[in-house]
């Protein structure tokens, strides 16, 4: 059950970093401000195909609004050379970690089973929450 549940948590994270980079920036990159509704409806196909893991045809190539995007994030990475408009972005106030692993508790001949722990880091601010499971048959 949790490993479909990290299943389901990271095809949601992976659609919603596609759907942030790629149908929300795309306004941003147009010309005048609004992009065409057919290249929407393209690059809603394009994000879909994309987050399902497959390999995903750049139409228009370069010129395309899929294109334009990529390239943009090329430049956006290089920051000396292509520097954004206002700046750099702030650095963060607040950093998460969530780490997942399937190990053998207590005994490492017991049955693999899945552990989770969170941390968080913020000014001020420590936390740090545990959820381990162990295999009771051998303890």
């Amino acid at each position: 059950v949790s490993s479909l549940i990290w299943l389901l948590e990271t095809r949601i994270s992976r659609s919603l970093s596609l759907r942030k980079k790629f149908l929300y920036d795309l306004n941003a990159l147009g010309e005048d401000g609004k992009e065409q509704p057919d290249a929407l409806e393209e690059m809603e196909k394009f994000v879909r195909t994309l987050a399902t893991g497959a390999e995903v045809r750049v139409l228009g190539a370069a010129r395309g609004p899929a294109g334009r995007l990529i390239q943009n994030m090329f430049k956006e990475s290089q920051q000396d050379e292509y520097p954004r408009e206002g700046g750099l972005p702030e650095t963060p106030s607040v950093k998460q970690f969530v780490l997942r692993n399937v190990v053998s508790r207590p005994f490492p001949y017991s049955r693999p089973l899945p552990q989770r722990m969170y941390v968080k880091l913020a000014s001020g601010e420590f936390r740090l929450a545990g959820s381990f499971t162990l295999d009771r048959q051998y303890c």
